[in-house]
């Protein structure tokens, strides 16, 4: 086997491997898949062009694997794909809402099977009890449990 392809079997090895750190990362197989032509391409050039071609194939492989780790942590800790805003909605906090079963309101957006109900011009995440209810529909509080509020629509 000659040098050229030992060595394009190791590209193609870190091309997979840039490909799991930069464009999909997490899928694990490319990544997977890159380590297994990174070590097939070091076993061949031990096996194929002696034990000198080996350790500079091993070295050399090495320090371009390191390389590609550490450009992959600096993409990982950047600013750039990081989220960095403050998402306002919580989970229903009852501390300064006053919601009781048999208080009306309005569908906010579609309850499918749950949605923004509006009661005292407060927005509030419910739950329907069953049907579908469509946006703007007159609802109902049928009752609360723990967190959750539970609505059906009123006719």
């Amino acid at each position: 086997m000659s040098l050229t392809i030992i060595i394009f079997i190791i590209l193609i090895g870190l091309i997979f491997i840039t490909i799991e750190f930069f464009l999909i990362p997490g899928t694990t197989i490319t990544g997977i898949i890159g380590g297994i032509l990174i070590v097939l391409g070091i076993f061949f050039a031990y096996r194929h062009h002696g034990v000198q071609a080996g350790n500079i194939t091993l070295v050399s492989s090495g320090l371009a694997s390191f390389a590609l780790i550490i450009a992959g942590f600096k993409v990982i800790t950047s600013k750039k794909i990081t989220l960095n805003e403050y998402v306002s909605d919580k989970v229903n906090v009852f501390e300064n809402v006053h919601i009781k079963p048999g208080d009306e309101g309005e569908a906010f957006n579609d309850l499918r099977p749950n949605g923004k109900g509006l009661f005292n011009d407060e927005r509030i995440e419910v739950y329907s009890s069953g049907a579908y209810i469509k946006k703007g529909e007159k609802i109902v509080v049928v009752k609360i449990s723990g967190n959750k509020i539970f609505v059906k629509k009123n006719n």
